[in-house]
């Protein structure tokens, strides 16, 4: 008998980054937002401020736990600061806290919406906690912001990182030219052969330029798929 043959996705027109984007909609809010802060110059917020500035200095010196307990006593004087919660979740991942973390930091979005720091951090966490849709929702937010403003907060690295990451969830979803568009830009940031690149990056390029390559095989772009590919190899000779 003829072989099976392989599924295919229903034939759609192409959707593209901001099409998937207004598709799958706005991340749906996990935590409430705290009680306002103390009154502007009152002796608590002078008090939290002093917490805060002496918990930083204690994690530069890495006085992790001191540092907790400094942040700890100034978000219960100023529970709605997203820069008190920005601190508390990155010492909490420092710490070996991911629960902790990834709680402040959902508690920062429910604070300031529009902190990327925050929108990077949960969204992450949800696409690899099995939450995929608000996971890409969240970093096709941090990602549109990252892209008005030209990547120039991004390094290389954090590029092609959160760029990987969203770019496989949009694949994972069937939004394959949206993922196309995004590991396009993500790979933008590493350049072949360059001196003193690092390995692990180099591998990190290929191995998306390989599922971008996959996604526009998919997509029926197939001098997208070849370049791609062309790609993977000048990343890594002889994948």
């Amino acid at each position: 008998g003829c072989p099976p043959s392989s599924p295919r996705r229903a034939e759609r027109p192409p959707i593209s980054f901001a099409g998937a984007r207004e598709a799958i909609g706005e991340p749906a809010r996990r935590a409430a937002a705290p009680s306002p802060g103390p009154a502007p110059g009152s002796a608590a917020e002078t008090v939290a401020v002093r917490r805060y500035v002496r918990g930083r200095q204690r994690a530069a010196d890495g006085e992790l736990t001191r540092a907790a307990e400094d942040s700890d006593a100034a978000l219960r004087l100023d529970p709605a600061s997203p820069s008190l919660r920005a601190v508390r979740a990155s010492l909490a991942a420092d710490m070996g806290d991911p629960r902790r973390s990834i709680a402040e930091w959902e508690t920062t979005l429910a604070i300031a919406p529009d902190d990327v720091r925050a929108q990077v951090a949960v969204g992450a966490a949800g696409i690899e906690g099995g939450q995929l849709s608000r996971g890409v929702a969240l970093l096709g937010r941090a990602w549109a912001g990252f892209r008005a403003d030209g990547f120039d907060d991004l390094s290389p690295a954090a590029r092609i990182a959160i760029g990987g990451m969203l770019a496989r969830g949009f694949f994972r979803l069937g939004f394959d030219e949206a993922g196309l568009e995004v590991a396009s830009e993500a790979l933008e940031a590493f350049v072949p052969g360059q001196p003193g690149a690092d390995p692990a990056q180099s591998r990190a390029c290929a191995s998306l330029s390989l599922a971008a390559g996959e996604a526009a095989r998919r997509a029926g772009a197939v001098p997208a798929a070849g370049g791609m590919l062309a790609l993977r190899a000048a990343r890594v000779p002889g994948a």
